[in-house]
């Protein structure tokens, strides 16, 4: 039977929510949202149908650990059996099997001047600048440590610019509203909303790993084996939008 159509947005769409509810659940780190369709596709041409959702990596990595996912007022309690992280955020995690298969560039997004920019000490001059939350995302968490490392004080930093409330997409819409000048963000989100962009000094990259978590169903674990062995195709998608890939 086709499915009733209910998509109104912005009320009733859910860019981070993929898939079947009943099938295989997944939760990935959010900078893959545009491609779950190529991967939903995969798994749905080897018989698998896969419930995706794509969020920032610290509520994945809570999501693994049991915790519900709520928007709006729809809560999704099914714990995830595949996830993509950053290895980093893996540890502590019961993996029975992992692989690594991309890294993603931190870059810095804008839409008309170029800002005066060469190294990441640079950004503290830009007047209004867009940063993603450090507490919920790993990319924010490498720009937190880089200025504090090297460039002085981060809150001084935090205190003057904007930091996302949940999801480094809230970006995006601010850039486009001219709400800011600037905004931090991954290489594969600039590339996918068309932004300029540069890439400060030292060069920040995050890398992803799928794992299949301990206690996951014979369904999930031949989904996590079609993942692994689709690299050619995925390789392809992801490096269209400049992932750089890195699995066999």
């Amino acid at each position: 039977m086709e499915a009733v159509e209910l998509t109104l947005p912005p009320y009733d769409s859910l860019s981070d929510i993929h898939g079947y509810t009943d099938g295989v659940s997944m939760s990935f780190a959010g900078n893959q949202w545009f491609l779950v369709n190529k991967i939903i596709d995969i798994l749905l041409r080897n018989g698998i149908r896969a419930y995706v959702e794509t969020i920032p990596p610290g509520i994945v990595r809570q999501r693994a650990l049991g915790a519900p996912l709520r928007v709006g007022t729809l809560t999704f309690s099914a714990r995830p059996q595949v996830v993509s992280l950053p290895p980093a955020l893996l540890d502590g995690l019961q993996v029975e099997e992992r692989y690594d298969y991309v890294e993603d560039t931190i870059v810095l997004a804008y839409r008309e001047a170029r800002p005066s920019v060469s190294s990441w000490c640079d950004i503290k001059e830009i007047p209004r600048l867009a940063i993603p939350n450090p507490i919920t995302e790993g990319i924010g968490a490498q720009v937190r440590d880089v200025i504090q490392g090297s460039c002085g004080s981060y809150e001084y930093l935090a205190s003057r610019s904007f930091i996302t409330r949940v999801h480094h997409r809230e970006i995006p819409p601010m850039l486009y509203g001219n709400a800011v000048d600037a905004g931090v963000m991954w290489i594969s989100e600039a590339k996918y909303w068309g932004f300029n962009y540069v890439v400060p000094q030292p060069e920040l990259r995050g890398r992803l790993a799928f794992a299949l978590l301990a206690g996951a169903s014979e369904g999930a674990r031949e989904a996590y084996r079609v993942l692994v062995s689709s690299g050619d195709e995925l390789k392809a998608a992801y490096e269209a939008y400049g992932f750089k890939w890195i699995g066999s």
